[in-house]
């Protein structure tokens, strides 16, 4: 691997970990079914909308009815295009004349 094709493989890792610290989220709001008693019989999602990107640790639990969540059809798809255009930069920037020399290869141990 040369120093581009490191450089690349680096800067691949630093976006796959920020698109996980900062991921794609939906606002969700949520229907809660009660009964008598207090007790929650279903809870459903009513409607969800994407809302940008957030900070992951400060998404918190949904409050009242509505919260958000992670995309995470997105997230997935993000992560996927950066794996795919991080192996395509990869074999772009491979040396064209970089060959090993094959005398050392499958070199036998010296006899004793």
């Amino acid at each position: 691997m040369n120093p581009r094709q490191a450089c690349v493989l680096i800067l691949g890792i630093v976006i796959f970990v920020l698109m996980g610290l900062f991921p794609p989220v939906n606002h969700v709001y949520v229907f809660k079914e009660v009964n008598a008693e207090g007790d929650v019989l279903d809870v459903q999602e009513v409607t969800s909308d994407f809302q940008g990107y957030r900070y992951y640790f400060s998404l918190g639990p949904i409050e009242d009815g509505q919260g958000y969540r992670v995309a995470k059809l997105i997230l997935v798809a993000q992560w996927l295009l950066v794996i795919v255009v991080v192996r395509v930069l990869i074999m772009a920037l491979r040396d064209p004349k970089a060959v090993l020399p094959r005398g050392k290869l499958f070199q036998q141990p010296p006899s004793p």
